[in-house]
């Protein structure tokens, strides 16, 4: 099954250059209306666990 995805920006201030980038963060928005935020390099099998188990309960 697919399913529409939308990508938005994220918007936030500039951050001085001495400081370290915070690690990108991806959103999911699943079809019962919740929401999940993973880091981008989150392994496929723990992904995959989250989004069975939210969309479960």
């Amino acid at each position: 099954m697919f399913l529409p995805v939308e990508i938005a920006d994220e918007v936030g201030v500039s951050q001085p250059s001495t400081t370290q980038p915070k690690s990108a963060v991806v959103e999911i928005l699943l079809r019962n209306g919740r929401c999940l935020k993973v880091p981008i390099d989150v392994e496929l099998k723990l992904l995959g666990s989250m989004v069975a188990c939210l969309e479960a309960a």
